[in-house]
């Protein structure tokens, strides 16, 4: 078991600012033998769904985040005078935290909230805070700015605040890239630690993979400031924020044991969910004198479905020959149930498919005239056997309904 985790790591989602790509990421993350990994692009959730696959593609567990920009303001003011967004990491500890932070990252696109970027205020934010890990970010984030402002009193206020909300899923971030505003920020927070019990979690603000990709991800800052090469860029990166193994992370920090460790506690946290699922559609109000749902579960009753399920994957040619020989008849047929989404989903599919299948007959009699061509006769039944197979006859009836 790993001994570290990165929570702050900013992929090419991260638009012009981050260098790193997913599907490498991921594996310099197993790599380094690390068994979980954040993502928390700037401001979006862009790069969510192809992170969460690539993770579960290679064995690692994905923890997703954003880093959001919170106005300590309303999000309504647009006046200029009050534009500060602030910097804030928040991870999804479960599927109540995932759901409340792609709300967010919604809201802070809304025309209401954005304003030059994607900004939330705190309003938004501690109404959608259930299920979410909250961490105060680089030297963005609102703590880390009252400290540089010498404002001590304001960040302690700030502190006890997000701790109200969050209670222990919030954590003071330290980050050590070398600058001596982080070693001065890292010893305010360590004593407001200490004052007030909140852990402290280590992170390492990553932008790239590898400590080499340091040159490539400043041409990458160029274009996004309009600067060249020749002109400082440096001052807004050091070369450390690439991809650290947990022997790197923990003699950073090794005054600060509890900070490493703590990334472990909050990958422990978080909980394992899916992000597939299936569409979910109103469904198609079919007139009465065509039938009812009542009527075809008497006509297909859950032994006939299992029966027809399985007689199907007997027959496909892409079933191997042990399952079909299987004694696990049973086990194989409540698979395929749950596969296709239960009973009364197959039921209502293929009650569905039925009155498209009348739909479909009766337009083309009217194209083709009686009888029906054998040919077109043959392709409707192939194109509405597909349909029903792949479970989109209540698509296409609700589609056809207002065309």
């Amino acid at each position: 078991m790993s001994t570290f985790t990165h929570l702050h790591v900013h992929t090419q989602y991260s638009i012009l600012d981050g260098a790193a790509g997913i599907k490498q990421l991921i594996a310099r993350t197993k790599e380094l033998n690390m068994d979980s990994i954040a993502i928390t692009d700037h401001g979006n959730m862009f790069g969510v769904l192809e992170f969460h696959n690539e993770c579960r593609e290679q064995g690692i567990k994905p923890i997703l985040g954003c880093e959001m920009y919170v106005t300590p303001y309303s999000r309504f003011i647009k006046d200029g005078k009050h534009f500060s967004g602030h910097h804030l990491i928040l991870l999804a500890k479960n599927e109540t935290g995932y759901k409340n932070l792609i709300k967010l990252d919604s809201l802070a696109f809304a025309k209401d909230a954005k304003y030059r970027t994607s900004r939330i205020d705190k309003e938004l934010l501690f109404s959608h805070s259930e299920g979410l890990i909250c961490c105060s970010a680089c030297l963005g984030g609102i703590v880390p700015k009252l400290i540089t402002a010498g404002n001590i009193e304001e960040a302690e206020k700030t502190v006890l605040e997000y701790k109200s909300v969050f209670k222990d899923d919030y954590y003071l971030e330290l980050q050590d890239h070398g600058l001596d505003l982080q070693k001065l920020i890292m010893t305010e927070l360590v004593r407001m630690s200490k004052k007030y019990d909140v852990k402290l979690v280590a992170t390492n603000d990553v932008h790239f993979i590898n400590a080499d990709d340091f040159e490539a991800h400043r041409i990458l800052i160029c274009l996004n400031t309009g600067k060249t090469l020749s002109e400082d860029t440096k001052l807004m990166y050091t070369g450390n924020e690439y991809l650290k193994s947990p022997e790197e992370m923990s003699e950073l920090f090794k005054d600060y044991p509890d900070s490493i460790s703590n990334s472990q506690e909050i990958a422990n946290k978080v909980e394992i969910y899916k992000l597939t699922r299936d569409p979910i559609l109103p469904i198609f109000d079919i007139p009465k004198d065509f039938g009812t749902i009542e009527e075809y579960k008497t006509k297909y009753s859950e032994k006939d479905i299992k029966a027809e399920l399985y007689e199907e994957f007997i027959n496909n040619p892409k079933t191997c020959l042990e399952d079909k020989e299987s004694s696990r008849k049973e086990e194989i047929t409540n698979g395929l149930l749950k596969k296709k989404g239960g009973y009364e989903k197959i039921v209502r599919t293929k009650f569905d498919a039925a009155y498209l299948r009348h739909l479909t007959l009766e337009g083309a009699k009217k194209r083709y005239g009686e009888p029906l061509p054998e040919k077109t006769k043959e392709r409707i039944e192939s194109e509405l056997k597909t349909i029903e197979w792949m479970g989109f006859p209540g698509y296409f009836l609700i589609v056809q309904d207002f065309i």
